[in-house]
């Protein structure tokens, strides 16, 4: 896995990465929402009232980490 880097040089083209939010004290997925000019979790249950998902205010991330090689290569045969 690739160390944690600062948040200003994560990717905005709305990949998923790993975020590092100091307010939830954990790592979890997020995504770059460029309409919105903001980070937001994804595929947690991280949501608002309304059930969107909430803005994450990461400090540092990394890129998702290779798939297990056995799913990797299930892939590739499909």
């Amino acid at each position: 896995m690739s160390a944690w880097q600062p948040i200003g040089t994560a990717p905005k083209d709305r990949r998923p990465i790993i975020v590092y939010d100091a307010d939830c004290d954990a790592p979890g997925e997020a995504f770059w929402e460029p309409e919105r000019e903001a980070f937001f979790w994804a595929n947690t249950h991280w949501t608002d009232a309304a059930g969107h998902s909430q803005v994450v205010r990461p400090t540092h991330w990394q890129p998702m980490p290779d798939d297990p090689p056995e799913l990797s290569a299930t892939k590739e045969g499909a």
